[in-house]
């Protein structure tokens, strides 16, 4: 198994999928070029698999809902502060 770090850019909205590796391993968000972005360590040859990505604005509710959240990191995005957390839906991830 050969692991690589890729960035993947994310949009500033509330929710979003993106396909990753299975297995991927999230290092850091932070912001570049006026973005939010975050590095993944990934297996290029592992099956690829849906995770989701919240992002709240400070002050804002912090609504999981029934899943599991895990904080990734905090972003400063201009005059804004944005917390970055990865969803999973079962609790196998989050151990």
């Amino acid at each position: 198994m050969s692991k690589r770090i890729h960035k993947y850019i994310l949009e500033t909205t509330d929710s979003q999928v993106l396909s990753l590796p299975k297995g991927a391993g999230i290092l850091k968000a932070a912001e570049q070029r006026d973005g939010i972005c975050i590095w993944v360590e990934v297996d290029l040859k592992a099956e690829l698999e849906d995770v989701e990505f919240r992002i709240f604005g400070t002050g804002h509710e912090v609504d999981i809902g029934a899943k599991y959240g895990q904080y990734i990191d905090t972003v400063f995005l201009g005059q804004y502060v944005w917390h970055v957390y990865v969803v999973f839906t079962t609790k196998q991830h989050w151990d």
